[in-house]
């Protein structure tokens, strides 16, 4: 078996990744969750303890900044511009 066999000349995934985008909306939206939790619980307000199980142990602080950072990797791979070149420029012109 050749390794040239196992790839495809032509272009697959060319759309955008639906399961990729609903993943990171969902962390985002358990980081928010989370730095939430801690400006309450900074002003010592009565939070529920299933609250803060669910969200400060379970989605928000061990799971929702990796998962993020997991999908904005897998979809550089996948995007229309995964170029060297072109990731630098785009880089540099969003840094000024």
């Amino acid at each position: 078996m050749n390794i040239s066999d196992l790839f495809s000349d032509e272009n697959v995934n060319v759309g955008r990744q639906v399961e990729l985008d609903i993943a990171k909306a969902l962390a985002i939206i358990f980081i928010i969750f989370l730095h939430t939790l801690m400006v309450v619980q900074g002003y010592n307000a009565g939070v529920s303890p299933t609250y803060n199980f669910v969200i400060g142990n379970v989605l928000g602080r061990p799971y929702a900044a990796v998962i993020f950072m997991f999908c904005m990797g897998v979809g550089v791979v996948y995007s229309r511009h995964s170029q060297w070149d072109t990731m630098i420029k785009r880089g540099v012109k969003l840094y000024f």
